[in-house]
């Protein structure tokens, strides 16, 4: 077992913090509309994206000014699922974000992210199109989101889904749960529930598949490095692939 495997085995967080995370972004409510729904985190995050744009809005294109907003949104959203992990394995439990998988690796894993985003998509592709096969008249709800949210406004995009996402991503689902799962669990046992939990949590029907397989190759590329780095790159370029292919189709 390598120096960092053993390190990643020893991290202090346990399941009341995966515990706590999930209440903070999920259940907890954050406040109430006009109409008296509950708004959730996300919800807020809709909000906050609203009121930035409008203070910085100076004549902006409406599909600019949609963009910008969802980029805002999703960042604040992006913004407090990582303080909420800071806070809970800094603060509560004394640890360092090298225990989160923070720490330098080996040059050659970072050359490897371009042959191994390859990899990733022709896995998602093939996991793709068993989930269309399986689930045949349903549609790419990320798609028609994102194309919603960022219409062909590519250049806002690409922080938020290629760049913001996966940095945070990777900490919570690879440093943070299959940080933990891995001190529970055989390794592979770990990557594959970490990979259930990192499909489940994009809530679309027929990603799981191609989400799971991806979710798979980024836990190995942790369990492998100790490192976030090479399974941000990898997510990186993966996404930036999906977000061109997305803004420049002319339908979902």
């Amino acid at each position: 077992m390598s120096v960092d495997v053993m390190r990643r085995r020893r991290v202090p967080w346990d399941w009341t913090d995966i515990l706590i995370f999930v209440g903070v972004m999920l259940l907890l409510p954050a406040g109430t509309d006009d109409q008296g729904r509950l708004l959730t985190l996300a919800g807020q995050a809709i909000r906050f994206g609203g009121y930035v744009t409008h203070l910085v809005d100076t004549g902006l294109q409406p599909s600019s000014r949609n963009a910008l907003e969802s980029f805002t949104g999703q960042t604040f959203f992006y913004a407090v699922a990582l303080a909420v992990v800071l806070l809970l394995v800094i603060g509560r439990r004394h640890a360092t974000v090298r225990d989160l998988g923070w720490r330098s690796v080996a040059t050659r894993w970072l050359l490897l992210a371009a042959p191994l985003t390859v990899v990733a998509l022709i896995v998602a592709a093939v996991l793709g199109a068993i989930s269309a096969a399986l689930f045949p008249g349903v549609s790419n709800a990320q798609c028609t989101a994102v194309r919603a949210e960022y219409g062909h406004v590519i250049l806002i995009a690409i922080p938020a889904v290629s760049v913001v996402a996966p940095l945070v991503e990777e900490t919570i689902f690879r440093g943070f749960i299959f940080g933990w799962l891995s001190r529970q669990l055989p390794w592979p046992a770990a990557a594959v529930l970490s990979a259930l939990i990192f499909a489940g949590a994009h809530f679309i029907k027929l990603l799981l598949l191609p989400l799971f397989g991806v979710g798979l190759l980024l836990a190995y590329l942790y369990h492998r490095t100790g490192s976030l780095w090479p399974g941000v790159v990898v997510h990186g370029l993966f996404n930036l692939v999906g977000i061109v292919q997305i803004l420049n189709a002319t339908s979902c």
